[in-house]
């Protein structure tokens, strides 16, 4: 029994691992398409040619939820940063 338990221990540590990424990936994109794009979508301030580096869409996020009054919380920008990087990051 303990054999087992050591070996399914680290097997569902893996999977929960996964599912985090996994839904930080959907909960990042699902901000983006309901709360990004109410400002930024192809009529108004498209990000098409829009790169920044990890820091500055840190910066940029922050400035968001500060200033802009951006609906999502602090919590949320280190996915949302990854989810940006993937098509916005720099050339």
């Amino acid at each position: 029994m303990y054999v087992r338990m050591l070996v399914i221990l680290p097997l569902l540590a893996i999977g929960l691992e996964h599912s985090a990424l996994v839904l930080a990936k959907d909960d990042a994109k699902d901000i983006f398409e309901n709360v990004c794009s109410m400002c930024h979508n192809d009529a108004i301030n498209p990000l098409d040619n829009v790169h920044h580096t990890r820091q500055e869409w840190n910066e940029i996020l922050k400035r968001m939820i500060t200033i802009n009054m951006a609906p999502f919380e602090e919590s949320k920008i280190p996915a949302l940063v990854n989810y940006l990087l993937k098509d916005h990051g720099p050339n």
